[in-house]
């Protein structure tokens, strides 16, 4: 089975992580120059592997956090594909207090106030010239995970840096308006500002998004227009860190017509192209 995320790297190899039927073996597969190598990856006793994600850096590094099934332990290992001598090493970095639905990783770039001060105090600061992104520390890895509280009444959506061992709540989302409080993960995004947004289905097939901006699930429905369902394909699209605007849209495929259709869910409204589309197809009075 092939996780998701394969990646192209810039000279034209193929990284790509699969598993076996159980997913209790995980290998990766490169390819260069129409060889192919498979490298058995020891996941120890952290398996078989349910949850995961696969992040790959700038320089083709990988990093992997995953939970095992029936488990609410966190994993995480790096390695360098390109270092014939690396290592894999899996580490255990926490456990939820209840099931995981998804795992999902940011690597943020941006300054912390350490960085700020150091160049407040830097030469380059005391000569005029703004200090560049790439001065700063290295980039700082984030695994969140999406998780029914101990009641199952709320999901939880905590924020750890693995390397520096620290954890927080980002936010708690209420769980409600949900068939039987039973929920799947469709997709995820991450936002402007460094947190993952989702769309979740029920048990009864209806949709919904969860933000930590909102206390509550939001009726995906209600949000868009019109009835949305899992078979058309829906997706998330958030807008990246080079947008000035912040923004989030869902894309799914139109029923009757074919085609994508979208709709924006933040900032909140319904889309003004659906708007547009109502008020030229209405019949004045």
């Amino acid at each position: 089975v092939i996780l998701q995320s394969p990646r192209t790297t810039a000279a034209g190899d193929l990284l790509a992580l699969f598993t076996d039927k159980g997913s209790r073996e995980l290998y990766l597969l490169q390819v260069r120059d129409k060889k192919s190598v498979i490298t058995p990856l020891k996941l120890n006793a952290a398996v078989p592997l349910d949850q995961y994600c696969v992040y790959w850096t700038l320089m083709d590094q990988l990093e992997f956090a995953w939970s095992p099934s029936n488990s609410r332990d966190l994993y995480y290992t790096a390695m360098d594909p390109k270092d014939p001598g690396g290592t894999f090493a899996p580490v255990k970095i926490g456990t939820e207090s209840g099931a995981l639905l998804r795992i999902d990783a940011l690597c943020d770039r941006s300054p912390t106030p350490e960085d700020l001060r150091a160049a407040e105090d830097s030469d380059a600061d005391e000569a005029g010239e703004e200090a560049d992104q790439d001065d700063f520390a290295e980039p700082r890895l984030s695994i969140f995970s999406l998780f029914f509280d101990a009641t199952r009444k709320k999901l939880v959506l905590t924020q750890r840096q693995p390397l520096a061992a620290t954890q927080k709540v980002i936010g708690r989302i209420d769980i409600a308006g949900a068939s039987d409080g039973a929920l799947e993960v469709i997709d995820s995004a991450m936002t402007v500002r460094g947190e993952p947004v989702y769309l979740l289905k029920d048990q009864a097939g209806k949709l919904f998004y969860a933000t930590t901006r909102k206390p509550s699930l939001q009726d995906l429905k209600a949000m868009v227009g019109e009835a949305v369902t899992a078979d058309q394909l829906p997706s998330l699209m958030a807008a990246s860190p080079m947008c000035e605007d912040e923004w989030v849209y869902v894309r799914f495929v139109h029923q009757t017509e074919g085609g994508f259709r979208f709709a924006k869910l933040e900032p909140d409204g319904l889309d003004s192209r659906y708007k547009l589309i109502e008020e030229e197809t209405a019949v004045a009075p």
